[in-house]
């Protein structure tokens, strides 16, 4: 069964919507979860295949409050007084 749109909606209100994970990770990579999740959905993908990708794809990111956040901004903030 392909993903419904309310699969896709709560999705992303869990993991995107609510700035849960930080848009960059690993060194300035940038999430594309929403953009991830969105095209599966609209290429008609199981639901299977979906959630799949959600799960993965959330264990590489950097939570908002997290270390790693702190860092990248200390980063940008050193970047940009030069």
């Amino acid at each position: 069964m392909a993903v419904t749109k309310e699969h896709l909606l709560s999705t992303l209100e869990a993991n995107a919507v609510q700035n849960k994970y930080y848009i960059e990770y690993s060194n300035f990579l940038s999430n594309h979860l929403a953009h991830g999740a969105v095209a599966l959905h609209d290429l008609g993908a199981p639901v299977e295949v979906f959630d799949t990708f959600v799960a993965s794809y959330v264990k590489k990111l950097e939570p908002t409050d997290g270390e790693a956040y702190v860092k990248q901004e200390k980063k940008k903030d050193e970047v940009h007084r030069v």
